[in-house]
């Protein structure tokens, strides 16, 4: 087995308010990018064109630096339709993933009937188009279409789009290829019994608990200048232990 995920450093105050205003400030399908391109300003490609599986490996990774491994979402049971609490931890989660290459080689065209396509996996610029679709099959089938390269038939260059079968073949193997792209959490139901699947969406999860500790962190820094005239950087550059120290004082 090849090297594995592993959690990334934490986001200090500052970083933390930095990419909560950045984030909010755009289009919500875009908000995952938005949050790597504070946390990791060196990455080879920008942000928004990370593979998916790539792209919320390292928000996971992120995440547990930031705000610890255990993770706990709410989910509606298919079965019953009740609430369900789910709960997994993110250290091991990220244990299962392949460490995350932002520039990894791209995946094998697919070929059916003499057919030869090539593709790449999607980023989060295709999800953004494919949120704005109708409906979920029209979003699938832009999101393949975003993602067809070179085309073949018979090793002749082709500028016909492939039958369905083949754009199908392309859907499944996209899939295969960036199998970090839809991670899943294993849960019961506690009022039927009921056993499935919850989907994580990695992004959307990592921003609520973001603005919801960067809204805490302006509410600590509005009492702590008002109680002593500090300025914003001065009191986002503290620990949390010694803010919340202060304000015990206060």
């Amino acid at each position: 087995m090849g090297e594995t995920a592993r959690p990334l450093a934490g986001l200090d105050g500052d970083a933390l308010l930095r990419a909560w205003e950045r984030a909010g400030a755009i289009d919500p399908a875009l908000r995952g990018a938005a949050v790597l391109s504070v946390a990791l300003p060196d990455l080879p490609v920008a942000a928004e064109r990370l593979p998916v599986g790539c792209r919320d490996t390292l928000l996971l990774a992120l995440r547990v630096g930031t705000f610890g491994a255990p993770l706990t979402a709410v989910a509606d049971c298919p079965a019953c339709g009740e609430a369900a609490e789910v709960e997994a931890d993110g250290a091991a989660l990220l244990a299962a993933l392949p460490a995350p290459d932002p520039v990894g080689e791209p995946p094998d065209p697919v070929e059916v009937d003499g057919w030869r396509v090539a593709f790449r996996l999607a980023d989060t610029l295709d999800l953004a188009a494919a949120a704005r679709c109708a409906d979920a099959e029209e979003a699938a089938a832009l999101l393949v279409q975003r993602c067809l390269g070179v085309v073949t038939r018979n090793d002749v260059p082709s500028a016909q789009e492939p039958p369905p079968d083949v754009l199908a073949a392309v859907s499944a193997r996209m899939e295969q290829a960036d199998p970090a792209a839809d991670l899943r959490l294993r849960t019961t139901c506690p009022a039927c019994g009921a056993c499935w699947s919850a989907g994580l969406d990695v992004a959307e999860f990592l921003w609520v608990e973001l603005a919801a500790a960067a809204v805490g962190l302006l509410l600590e820094v509005d009492a702590l200048a008002a109680r002593y005239g500090w300025a914003e950087r001065e009191i986002v550059a503290m620990s949390p232990l010694r803010r919340r120290t202060y304000l015990d004082l206060s």
